[in-house]
């Protein structure tokens, strides 16, 4: 099992929503005794530093498909990735890519989907995850009961972790007939 993160990128380079992910992932990564997996899709000239945030490892997925915002393609990516390295837990920004790609690949993978989430989630009783509701005005509590779990993170929701170094990137071509 792991614990799998979309790390999202802008003009190439880490977004901080991509740093809070990672961070939050490996805060999960912990309490289940996993690694933390980030996956970057196209060109990114900074992936390594996400091993600052958690990340164990990074694979930058390549490809014509990866040279701008796709993402059927990045789900098929994500999809082939969770299988090939036994994730189980699924994070990402609740952020623009995030919530494009969030529900395609809760279908892909026939996996539950909380998203927005605003903490970490409780797994004393179950995987239990808050989230904001009725605007923010409210919480709830929502247990994830599929083998597969997706998170998308609110952004600004949870310190960054840098407690990490550098880690390697593993610069994988992805075959993509997008499914997602």
């Amino acid at each position: 099992m792991s614990v799998l993160v979309f790390a999202n990128n802008n003009q190439s380079k880490i977004t901080k929503n991509a740093m809070e992910a990672v961070s939050y992932g490996h805060h999960i990564a912990e309490k289940i005794g996993t690694e933390t997996i980030a996956v970057v899709a196209g060109n990114c000239d900074n992936a390594d530093t996400l091993g600052i945030n958690g990340a164990s490892k990074v694979i930058q997925v390549e490809g014509a498909q990866f040279s701008d915002f796709n993402p059927a393609a990045i789900v098929e990516a994500m999809a082939q990735i969770s299988a090939s390295q036994n994730a189980d837990t699924i994070v990402l920004s609740h952020d623009f890519s995030g919530k494009a790609i969030a529900g395609r690949l809760s279908a892909r993978l026939d996996a539950g989907l909380v998203s927005g989430a605003v903490d970490y989630p409780d797994m004393s009783d179950g995987f239990v995850v808050k989230k904001a509701v009725f605007s923010g005005k409210a919480f709830a509590g929502v247990q994830i009961h599929t083998e597969t779990r997706i998170i998308s993170l609110l952004p600004n929701s949870v310190e960054l972790n840098a407690s990490g170094s550098a880690c390697s990137v593993d610069k994988q071509s992805i075959d993509s007939e997008a499914k997602g």
